[in-house]
Formats: structure tokens, sequence, C-alpha cells
């Protein structure tokens, strides 16, 4: 948010920074959307507060972006060093661990509260990697919410693979998390369709996969199978019997996006990682309910059908636990608009 008021308040860009009226109206319909759909409910204002200064954040930076005030050089060297720094923190705590045994929790030194990292697991004992490094995270998730996509989207940008974007695909496996590996061997998926340059990192990455096939499904057998850190399934699966006893209404319109997470959500006393931990499609339904999740899908398959590459993609992105709260969100959608508008645009100029 600092550097869009930097952008904003500098004399030659607040100048330049405009955005069609549409925009607003987009904005102010999304606003109320949410809103509509959760007043019928708990509604904590602070969340609220929070959604609308992202929302207004992905406004004005859509809007820095349309204007040209950053290049797409500029945004290329952003990603490829938002993606590097992320790496080697990953990197260094992993790599100390490995060595001395010592775990660094970089996430305690950069968020405002100390919080627990789950980077112990016991699905890893005896095994090669003995955690589940984090990076700035606090979980292996969270870091491959950030990293991959903005990986993804730049090797679709270039049509290749570099080092960055290569390790940034790796280190994201290597975190062990499941839902991360999934989602990874898809995007390998949609790489292997598009990608003309790089072969050569990709044929390292598929190689390294294949070494260590076996570690991974030993990984995936321990954890979901036998369940030796929780019981991931039922966990995931108390959502599901939240839909079957909720009632048709809430199936039809949800149950709203600001609940106040300090107490136990719906029949069945949900908590917040329940809701979001099958799927950005699962959370959809929870909270804006068949209305939502059909418009979801709906403007997902008309977006795959105008662009394929960065549809696909996002379609797989979503399979994350991202919330209409998670930063992590927004910079997805920022950075997929800023993609495609400039592949648009250069598209438009090649033609003419």
């Amino acid at each position: 948010m600092s550097l869009v008021l930097v952008l904003l308040l500098g004399k030659e860009g607040g100048a330049r920074i405009k955005f069609p009226r549409s925009w607003l109206y987009v904005f102010l319909a999304i606003n109320f959307f949410v809103l509509a759909l959760s007043v019928r409910h708990d509604v904590y204002v602070n969340y609220y507060i929070k959604f609308f200064a992202l929302s207004l954040y992905a406004l004005l930076f859509c809007s820095i972006i349309k204007c040209r005030v950053i290049s797409v050089a500029d945004l290329i060297v952003s990603c490829n060093a938002l993606v590097a720094t992320h790496v080697t923190f990953f990197l260094v705590q992993l790599i100390v661990y490995q060595v001395f045994g010592f775990y660094i929790n970089f996430d305690n030194y950069v968020r405002e509260s100390a919080s627990e990292a789950l980077y112990l697991s016991r699905a890893l004992e005896g095994m090669y990697i003995s955690i589940r490094a984090t990076g700035l995270f606090s979980e292996p998730s969270f870091y491959a919410m950030v990293v991959l996509p903005v990986s993804l989207f730049l090797i679709l940008h270039q049509k290749k693979l570099t080092i960055i974007t290569a390790l940034g695909i790796v280190s994201v496996m290597a975190g062990l998390s499941i839902a991360a590996l999934a989602v990874s061997f898809l995007a390998l998926i949609i790489i292997l369709a598009v990608v003309k340059g790089g072969r050569l990192y990709l044929i390292g990455i598929l190689s390294l996969t294949l070494l260590a096939s076996s570690f991974i499904f030993e990984v995936y057998k321990r954890r979901v199978v036998d369940s030796v850190d929780y019981d991931a399934v039922y966990s995931r699966q108390l959502v599901f019997k939240e839909f079957k006893v909720r009632g048709a209404v809430d199936n039809f319109l949800g149950s709203g996006f600001f609940w106040d997470e300090r107490h136990p959500l719906g029949r069945n006393m949900l908590s917040g990682a329940h809701v979001r931990d099958s799927s950005f499609y699962v959370y959809a339904f929870f909270t804006s309910g068949a209305f939502g999740l059909v418009a979801l899908l709906l403007g997902l398959l008309a977006f795959i059908y105008r662009n394929p590459k960065y549809g696909a993609a996002l379609s797989i992105i979503l399979l994350f636990k991202y919330h209409v709260l998670s930063g992590a969100l927004w910079l997805v959608l920022i950075l997929l608009f800023a993609f495609v508008y400039v592949e648009g645009k250069e598209s438009k100029v090649s033609l003419s």
C-alpha cells in the first residue's frame, strides 16, 4: 500500500494514474456482493475494513499497471526479486536445519505477533529431509501460495524457465505440503504445454521429481493415509458435513465472509482452517453458497476460453487455501491482471 501511495502522491505518477469508470463500478459491486451475502450472519467490522483496503489496493495497483507507471520490465524484475528472496530464506532455513539441526523461525521475525511454525512432521522421521521448510511463513502451504503462482506467471509470460523460476518450483515441492505438491504437478503439465525455452531446467525438475517419487509417495502415505500428524482427511470432511446440515438457504447464499474467527462457525462448530483448507472452491461455497460458486466457475470458464494458459493456471492455483482476506490471493489477482493486460496490449501492437 505504501508503494501505491508514493506513486499516487508523486506529481508525475498521480497525474498519469486513471482508471475507467467501469472499474469503479466493479469495485463497488464486489464490495456490495460480499457485504450482501454476509449481513445475514456475523459481520466482524475489522475484517470488512481489511477486505475494503485490499480491494482498493488492487484497484489502484491495476490502475498503475494500466497507465504504465510501472513498466513490464519493472514488473518482471520485481517478480523475480520476490521469488529469489523467498527461495533464499527457504534454502537457508532448510540447509541450516539439515546441517546443524537448528530451525530459524523467520516467520516470527517479520510478523507482528508470534506464531507456531508447522515445520516438524512425524512423517519425516528417518527420511532424507528432516523438516518441512516454511521460509518467511508459518507453514509450507503459505510459502507455496505466494512462490508458485508468481513463478508460474513468469514462466507463462516469458515462455521459458529461468534459474529463479525453476528454483521457485523446486522449493515449493521441497516444502512437502501435500496440496502444494499436487498443484505443482498440475503446474508442470501447463508448463510442458507452453514452455519453449529453458528446457534444461524443465528436464532437471522432472528428473528430480522422478528420482524423489518414492520419497514423495512415502510422505503422502504417512501424512494422508496413516495420519501420523493429524487426521487430514477427517479435518477436511467437517466442512462438507456442515453443508449437509446448515440448510437450503445457506447452501444457496452461503454463510458470509466476515465472521469472527475467535468463535466457532456453523452448526458443527468449525474453525476457520476447516473452512479454508479444502481449497478456495470449497471456501467459496461455504461463504457465498451455490450462487457465489457458480458465479466463480462461470467467470473462470469464460476466462479460460479467452485466455487458456492463464485461465488454466488460475484454475489450479485456486486449489490452494486462499480466502478473501489473504494478501496472497490479491497478489495473484493483481499479477494475473498485469500479465494478461500486458500481453493483450503487445498482441494488439503486433497485429497493427
